[in-house]
């Protein structure tokens, strides 16, 4: 019987430490694991502000390549002042702003020397010579004097401005037929070559074929062209016209196809020729 109780009491030991030892491995498991869970959360919250700061960081980028792509400060220098010539021949308005809806402020004439700064407002210069001081378009300004005769037209011209099709103009090798060769069809279906409308003009112009020269209308309006053929007058034809637009008939504007007339197309261009404008200035063909 002794000997039962002790055995019992030696298992009862055993099993005393066993549990002891369960209970420690139990407490060092839950330990480790809180451990990990803890170094986990701190991990992941580490990993999300870097996350956070990353964005943060790009964002920045972003809004300040915004700042850079929406930057609108002109790149137009408006304080070197220039120096050039009038180029229309008919001379120009000059305006109180940068507008023509503005009050006029004077006139310049063909070839008078100005000084001029660039505006802010794209195809406008600020100008000064003498008393006048306003804006004028920059493309009436030459660098140099242009050299140009008139050739004024005398008895009853007509306000009538024929067409006709680029497609009756020269053969291949004619200087008529390169020079369309260049030209491109612009406003109202009237080919253009360097922003000047082709027309054919009579052989007392004086122009050849390539060279510059203005229409100067009697109501005060300049047409800017270029000579792409000769008609077979001197001057006028038996309808009294002096000038013969070159056009894409399939682009002609309607109101130029029924009337007949490329003076209806724009309001200011009814009215008679009064003045050739020949300018020593050409295309080279």
């Amino acid at each position: 019987m002794k000997i039962l109780q002790n055995y019992y009491k030696r298992v009862a030991e055993k099993l005393n430490k066993l549990g002891v030892a369960i209970i420690v491995t139990l407490a060092v498991v839950l330990t480790i694991a809180a451990m990990v869970a803890s170094a986990g959360v701190e991990v992941h919250a580490a990993e999300t502000s870097t996350s956070d700061s990353v964005s943060v960081s790009e964002t920045a980028g972003q809004t300040a390549s915004d700042a850079e792509g929406t930057d609108n400060t002109s790149s137009v220098d408006t304080t070197t002042v220039h120096k050039g010539y009038i180029s229309v021949s008919a001379g120009v308005k000059v305006y109180s702003e940068a507008s023509t809806s503005s009050s006029k402020v004077g006139k310049l004439k063909f070839n008078k020397k100005i000084k001029y700064t660039y505006s802010e407002t794209d195809g406008w210069v600020y100008v000064c010579s003498g008393k006048v001081n306003g804006y004028i378009k920059s493309d009436y300004i030459s660098s140099k004097k242009v050299k140009a005769s008139a050739v004024t037209l005398k008895g009853k011209v007509s306000s009538f401005k024929s067409y006709m099709s680029r497609a009756a103009v020269g053969s291949k090798s004619s200087p008529q037929y390169k020079l369309q060769k260049l030209a491109k069809v612009g406003k109202y279906g009237i080919t253009t070559v360097n922003g000047r409308y082709c027309i054919a003009v009579g052989s007392g112009v004086g122009a050849e074929i390539g060279q510059y020269v203005d229409l100067v209308l009697e109501n005060g309006t300049v047409i800017k062209c270029i000579v792409g053929d000769h008609k077979a007058s001197k001057f006028k034809s038996s309808n009294g016209c002096v000038s013969e637009f070159i056009v894409s008939v399939s682009k002609l504007a309607s109101s130029a196809k029924s009337s007949g007339s490329v003076s209806s197309c724009q309001s200011d261009w009814n009215s008679p020729v009064k003045t050739f404008v020949v300018y020593d200035k050409k295309v080279n063909l």
